[in-house]
């Protein structure tokens, strides 16, 4: 056996892994398109190394005391916990992709018209006479006068000690 075939044969369960989680993934997110399911796909591969992660931080943590690492061997510590700190945030960030990319295309699809066409029942003109002449006759008597123009009164004061009259 060569040693592409062999590698791929050891790395078929991790496939395996990440092929039912991204099927999982896509029955809760169901992707419309190629875009959405490569997007599904990165999520389960970011879901799958933050996992390896926080198992590898465990594994570290148990094998030594956290104290004396952050006190004697800090940078190994902050090497550790910012690679689960990067693997947090690159699934977070697959994520939202998805969830933008989702959101900006139901958007879309809803403002351009590819909504069901809503039928509307046509309008019919009434067919019957002019409406009775006592409604449309003005009232008897003189026509309404509009009401007079009122001007402000200028101010006579501001109570500045300036402005006042002598």
């Amino acid at each position: 056996m060569s040693q592409t075939a062999a590698a791929l044969a050891e790395s078929a369960p991790d496939n395996l892994e990440l092929y039912c989680l991204r099927d999982d993934l896509a029955a809760s997110y169901v992707p419309a398109n190629a875009h959405e399911r490569m997007l599904v796909t990165q999520i389960a591969r970011c879901w799958l190394r933050l996992q390896r992660d926080y198992d590898e931080e465990q594994r570290y943590f148990q094998a030594n005391d956290m104290l004396e690492v952050i006190g004697s061997d800090y940078i190994r510590y902050h090497a550790i916990t910012r690679r689960v700190t990067e693997s947090e945030r690159a699934w977070r960030h697959a994520v939202t992709s998805l969830e933008q990319t989702q959101r900006r295309r139901i958007a879309t699809s809803t403002s351009t018209g590819r909504r069901r066409p809503t039928t509307t029942a046509p309008v019919i003109p009434l067919q019957h006479s002019s409406p009775p002449d006592s409604i449309c006759d003005p009232l008897p008597g003189p026509a309404p006068t509009p009401p007079p123009e009122t001007t402000p009164a200028p101010p006579e004061k501001t109570g500045r000690k300036n402005d006042q009259k002598k």
